[in-house]
């Protein structure tokens, strides 16, 4: 993997209950893409597998995502993870451009918006009921927060959510809902505001 840019942080291990130490990793390029791919794929497969073998019909809706071939050469956008002693454990891509809140207390000021946001196979609770480390999403969604102050847009974020992430983001993440997208799949949109990131980021 190509040298990153790197903040500590603390994540629990779902077994122990522990703290450990991880770091957000910044400014995945391609090829540190790819690294992750083949190191989640196998493990995508077989989980799905076992689901398919036991009879589960409502299949994770992002399992056909593949994070090698995301693009992060376009202006504005850039990938950032979460590592446990080298292994990431989620990734989050992010776009810094041309996109402006929809609230009518910040309408037209810029946002960081989230173009893509998964958790590694072993931490999903789409696959599985054992998760390796907790709150994955949540750090990830930390970051987000963190990266639109950098870039000055005071927290703001905003997202569209597939239908089995909208509990997610409404009740654990409290962002505001403003219905379905006709120009993105019809997919929820949810919008994070300078307050509520401050009061998610201090929880």
């Amino acid at each position: 993997m190509s040298e990153m840019s790197e903040q500590p942080i603390r994540i629990v291990d779902a077994c122990t209950g522990v703290f450990v130490a991880a770091a957000f990793q910044l400014n995945f390029d391609k090829r540190s893409l790819l690294a992750v791919e083949l190191d989640w794929q196998p493990m995508r497969y077989q989980l799905l597998r076992r689901m398919l073998e036991s009879g589960v019909t409502d299949m994770p809706e992002h399992h056909h995502w593949n994070w090698a071939r995301k693009t992060v050469q376009r202006d504005g956008y850039f990938a950032c993870g979460i590592t446990v002693e080298s292994q990431t454990q989620g990734l989050i891509m992010l776009n810094s451009n041309n996109y402006f809140s929809r609230l009518d207390s910040d309408r037209t000021k810029p946002l960081m918006y989230v173009s893509y946001i998964e958790t590694a196979p072993w931490n999903a609770r789409q696959y599985t009921d054992a998760p390796r480390f907790k709150g994955i999403g949540v750090k990830l969604m930390h970051l987000a927060i963190r990266m639109s102050r950098e870039y000055g847009f005071d927290g703001r974020v905003g997202l569209h959510s597939l239908p089995q992430t909208i509990g997610f983001y409404s009740r654990t993440c409290k962002m505001e809902a403003f219905g379905q997208d006709s120009n993105c799949e019809n997919l929820e949109y949810f919008e994070m505001t300078t307050t509520s990131a401050m009061s998610f980021l201090n929880e």
